[in-house]
């Protein structure tokens, strides 16, 4: 779910930057390496803890001072720590 203002443009580099940003925090998706996904559910796993840190646990400044999108859409209060967020007994609700 997303929450763009009708008003808001979303341009071509703001996806290129998801993407850039994806290479760079997930292994399977570097080049070259050998910590590559050997299958689709491993890399879809892959892709939801680096989705969960996205929105739920990494601050982004854009949105204000220490503020991450699930706080932004009034999901939360506070960044929630990887030790929350892992130890929490709706881990796997947050994954769908």
């Amino acid at each position: 779910f997303t929450a763009i203002s009708p008003t808001a443009e979303v341009h071509a580099n703001h996806n290129e930057a998801q993407n850039a940003a994806i290479r760079r925090r997930c292994s399977a998706y570097r080049r070259r390496q050998n910590l590559y996904a050997k299958t689709t559910a491993g890399l879809q796993r892959s892709l939801d803890v680096q989705r969960l840190i996205h929105n739920w646990v990494r601050p982004h400044w854009g949105l204000g001072a220490k503020t991450t999108p699930a706080m932004a859409m009034g999901f939360t209060t506070h960044p929630i720590s990887m030790a929350e967020l892992l130890n929490s007994r709706g881990f796997q609700a947050l994954l769908l």
